[in-house]
């Protein structure tokens, strides 16, 4: 009889759906819309001091201009996807809003997948155009050395890149599995 009573309460809690708490939800999307403006000025902020510092110190032979242009591109990977996906929750319903959230949280997932990736390429390829450049007259070990350290940048990158990935993935897919479900309850 015990065994019977505890069946039917399993089967029953299997059945019975988790309420979806709506404020819980609400603090993580904020909580990640601020991270996405510290990100924003961030960036913003290294991509200035950046193009600065190239400016200033850098002579501007055919090698380290091409670099240089290299890494506006990069950086221009990284910001305009940043600006570009913000939210827009003006004048909307609520099935809009949370088409909206959705479309921008996958926005956000793209950011480290396919952006930073793209970055990350075309941060290396500067790299190495630039050490060309710098080393055009010395001997090939400064050379080797220095692409040898571009390598290793480029592989911490994409190490930094995968866990960023799974970060994220970790914190959206949740936000936009509980998002999909709601638009599915209205």
């Amino acid at each position: 009889m015990e065994s019977d009573f505890n069946k039917w309460q399993n089967l029953w809690q299997q059945e019975k759906s988790s309420p979806l708490d709506i404020d819980a939800l609400t603090i993580r999307l904020h909580k990640l819309e601020r991270i996405t403006q510290y990100q924003r000025l961030l960036f913003l902020s290294v991509t200035v001091y950046a193009i600065y510092a190239m400016l200033t110190h850098l002579s501007l032979n055919g090698y380290n201009l091409i670099a240089f242009i290299l890494l506006a591109v990069a950086m221009l990977f990284m910001l305009v996807p940043l600006f570009n996906n913000r939210l827009k929750d003006y004048g909307v319903d609520n099935q809009q809003y949370i088409n909206n959230r959705i479309k921008y949280l996958k926005g956000k997932i793209l950011i480290p997948k396919l952006y930073f990736l793209i970055f990350i390429v075309l941060f290396t390829a500067a790299l190495n155009i630039a050490f060309i450049g710098l080393w055009e007259q010395e001997s090939v070990y400064y050379s080797l050395f220095f692409h040898a350290i571009s390598l290793l940048i480029l592989l911490v990158l994409l190490l930094l890149r995968k866990i960023g990935v799974k970060n994220y993935e970790k914190e959206i897919l949740p936000l936009i599995a509980s998002l999909t479900k709601l638009n599915k309850e209205e």
